[in-house]
């Protein structure tokens, strides 16, 4: 039984799909009917064989056009996923951010120990007076996010003659490198450094949501870093395809961004001084 399994014609030559029909296309150099995909691509190969050579390639190219523009699409909606661009009204709620407020000294008591007092099993006084080291001076200062307890280190340690321990108000573990950059500048000077340590597991010390300041010394730097200041705000981050956020509006290091002319410039100076070195 020899029956059309592709419809009468088969592949419009006569052949049906049957093994004979196979064989006969193959002795002429054709693929065989039962490799084609079927009715559908039959039917469509005699659609385009109808058709004027202009018209077929008229709708190829109408083809690639959309295939084109759907591969566009998608990548602008992941890069738009990625570097959301700023809504002028998001921008400005991000600018102002929270507000600021400076730091005053507080006074410590003992009741700031009074947890750990009575875990340890002594009286807050004990251990307000057990807590510095000896030789070292503790003040606490607050604002409205942070509390800063500053330990003058001495003698001075390897690294740093001030120790700053920053412990947000809400007690979470939100860290805020800008933020803990405004401390340091505000507590101990712009011009100081500080460090932050992550020391070996021998030596690690966490036991709560508070991060640690190591500050150096006035006129001493860390032997690590860059040598030159490079700021930018978030519209000149964006035209380089790189993601910042904005600086709050009251922000000192929002003056120190640089504008486009003065970022090529920098980067001109920089290749010249590699150039040279």
């Amino acid at each position: 039984m020899t029956g059309d399994l592709h419809g009468k014609g088969g592949n419009g030559q006569g052949n049906t799909g049957t093994p004979a029909a196979n064989a006969a296309s193959r002795k002429k150099g054709n693929t065989p009917v039962s490799q084609r995909g079927g009715r559908e691509y039959e039917e469509s190969r005699e659609r385009k064989a109808r058709r004027e050579p202009d018209q077929v390639r008229s709708e190829d190219q109408r083809l690639c056009c959309t295939h084109l523009f759907s591969l566009t699409s998608e990548f602008v909606m992941a890069k738009n996923r990625r570097y959301p661009p700023a809504h002028p009204k998001a921008q400005k709620q991000s600018e102002q951010g929270d507000t600021w407020e400076p730091f005053e000294p507080v006074a410590d008591t003992p009741d700031n120990y009074s947890t750990m007092a009575v875990l340890v099993g002594v009286s807050g006084e004990a251990l307000q007076q057990e807590m510095p080291r000896p030789g070292c001076t503790r003040q606490r200062f607050r604002n409205n996010k942070y509390t800063v307890v500053i330990e003058t280190l001495s003698p001075q340690g390897l690294i740093g003659e001030l120790h700053l321990s920053i412990t947000r108000n809400d007690r979470s573990a939100a860290h805020d490198w800008r933020e803990f950059q405004r401390i340091k500048n505000e507590l101990c000077g712009p011009e100081r450094e500080a460090c932050e340590l992550y020391p070996a597991q021998s030596r690690l010390y966490d036991t709560a949501n508070t991060f640690h300041l190591w500050v150096m010394a006035e006129g001493d730097r860390v032997p690590v870093g860059y040598n030159s200041q490079t700021v930018l705000d978030f519209d000149m981050a964006a035209t380089l395809n790189i993601k910042q956020r904005p600086f709050s509006s009251d922000d000192p290091s929002r003056d120190l961004c640089l504008t486009k002319e003065q970022f090529k410039q920098k980067c001109t100076d920089g290749r010249r001084e590699d150039d040279l070195g």
